[in-house]
């Protein structure tokens, strides 16, 4: 008979619920075998406290990275009928609300969280990639767009690439580009008369590209700003084994 894997050594002590965690696509648990006493709950507490504002900035981040998957798997369905580009385009703005969201979230998260010397850095580092990348732009002022004109589509261009894979280019619909999307996006009418410019989803990826990094930034310094804290935690559990 196969040892219950909620025992230790297949044994009938139960362990007991120490502390876990559940993130989008793991849960972390750690059990004891023996009963807890004030330690233990205060540790759980600690462990609680910490990881648990980790936990916040990985779920926010995957609504973002979920719509980014969702977007990709509606690129790969589309037809070429109104109902399709009405259903990308309603992708794209979701897309787009929820890049906006974590750019958001993880300014405030790291000036609630982070100390503020790397505040500043984060901030510095996030304009810089506005200032540096066209497509940052683009993905940052391209919501507004989308949110108040759902036919942003212009046309589809299907071609066999290398692999043998029938690819999608989505194109946008120049005549809902106004001067205001110009001035923010430091483009012009022309940039977008090529259409390498006027493709939508490499500068997304691009754009998805650049949050992954900020969040992930934000998750490396959470965790050498902790590491005091989370290390004597480790020790103290492995005292009480």
């Amino acid at each position: 008979m196969k040892p219950d894997e909620n025992k230790f050594g297949g044994s009938s002590e139960e362990k007991i619920p120490f502390f876990m965690v559940t993130l989008p696509n793991k849960t972390m648990s750690i059990k004891l075998n023996r009963a807890l006493d004030s330690d233990d709950r205060e540790l759980a507490h600690t462990f609680a406290e910490t990881l648990g504002l980790l936990n916040q900035l990985v779920k926010i981040f995957y609504i973002c990275n979920d719509a980014h998957d969702y977007l990709i798997f509606s690129i790969n369905r589309l037809e070429n009928t109104v109902e399709s580009h009405t259903h990308v385009a309603r992708a794209i703005i979701d897309f787009l609300s929820d890049s906006r969201l974590i750019i958001n979230y993880l300014e405030n998260w790291t000036k609630s969280n982070l100390s503020s010397e790397y505040y500043q850095k984060w901030l510095e580092f996030e304009h810089g990639m506005f200032d540096r990348f066209v497509s940052y732009r683009i993905g940052y002022h391209l919501r507004n767009i989308a949110q108040h004109k759902i036919f942003i589509i212009g046309k589809i261009n299907e071609h066999i690439v290398d692999n043998g894979k029938l690819k999608k280019d989505i194109y946008l619909n120049k005549s809902v580009l106004d001067n205001n999307f110009y001035n923010k996006t430091k483009t012009s009418a022309n940039f977008f008369e090529n259409d390498r410019n006027l493709s939508i989803m490499p500068h997304l990826e691009n754009y998805f590209l650049g949050i992954q990094y900020l969040y992930l930034d934000a998750g490396r310094k959470f965790f050498d700003e902790n590491k005091e804290k989370i290390n004597q935690m480790i020790k103290l559990c492995e005292s009480k084994g």
